[in-house]
């Protein structure tokens, strides 16, 4: 159940204060989503969220109920009500139960509890686990419960940052809450897109690979395959470009936080999001 971390929230464009907040309506209906990162007062890579929830929309037969203006207008009002120019902002698009229509949608604005990783988890790489388990519907952003939960376990119970998926025949896919890339050598693997849930900071972290001069190569990588690695990174609206250490129920150790390819992929994804910010103002979300 999500918590709101902001003093304000919005609930169909109205600014209600937290303690009215009530995050058991996800358990209610079905719920599109999308997680987004604000820096500066500014919602990052907005127009590729609003192109991701219009997918999600399609694919699972949920209509938006309002416009892009429309969203980025409640978002700029949730930042602004709550003078908070950093954080983690979530829409949601809640249905009711047996009901998909317009009319019967709520629409949520609100702030979550940031948890952006540390210096020191840039310089050394984190903790994962690895786990056989598909996420249903990969491509769409819909909230499931039971699954966030038991990932959730997973990372406390393990004390990991991430959980690592591995499909029903053996091929790694992506995260619980972020895609994952593979590096052998000086190219860098990740599943194809069919696969996984389209991540927006995917997307421009495979430019960030591309204008580096480095092959990417969408591929599923087998679990026996792990043993090539010589780095992995995973990457998310809260941790950007994140090294990987361990992989700790395989007793995988890694390097990766000082591989050439990972620390030039990362400074090329910072360069990509400050360029984002400075022309917020001249996005067309069409």
């Amino acid at each position: 159940m999500d918590i709101c971390y902001s003093k304000l929230f919005l609930k169909n464009g109205t600014v209600y204060a937290q303690n009215e907040f009530d995050g058991s309506f996800l358990q209610k209906g079905k719920s599109l989503y999308e997680v987004i990162r604000v820096v500066n007062g500014v919602p990052l890579f907005l127009k590729q969220h609003l192109h991701r929830l219009a997918n999600s929309s399609k694919l699972s037969g949920l209509p938006l109920p309002v416009s892009f203006d429309t969203i980025r207008d409640t978002l700029l009002k949730l930042i602004s009500s709550n003078i908070m120019s950093t954080g983690t902002s979530k829409i949601v698009f809640n249905y009711l139960p047996g009901s998909d229509n317009r009319a019967n949608c709520s629409f949520y604005a609100y702030f979550l509890e940031p948890h952006y990783p540390s210096e020191q988890d840039y310089r050394q790489g984190v903790d994962t686990f690895i786990y056989h388990a598909e996420r249903e519907n990969p491509n769409a952003k819909i909230v499931n419960y039971d699954f966030r939960e038991l990932m959730d376990q997973l990372i406390k119970e393990n004390q990991v940052t991430e959980v690592i998926l591995v499909n029903n025949q053996g091929y790694i896919t992506e995260c619980s809450r972020s895609n994952l890339f593979l590096v052998i050598k000086d190219t860098i693997y990740t599943a194809p897109v069919s696969e996984v849930l389209p991540g927006i900071t995917r997307d421009f972290v495979l430019r960030a690979c591309r204008e580096s001069g480095y092959q990417v190569i969408e591929k599923s990588i087998h679990e026996k395959e792990l043993v090539d690695l010589d780095a992995i990174f995973i990457s998310g609206t809260q941790h950007k470009v994140l090294p990987v250490r361990t992989v700790k129920n395989l007793d995988m150790v890694l390097d990766s936080a000082k591989h050439t390819a990972v620390t030039t992929i990362m400074q090329k994804y910072d360069e990509i999001m400050a360029d984002d910010i400075n022309h917020f103002k001249e996005q067309n979300l069409e």
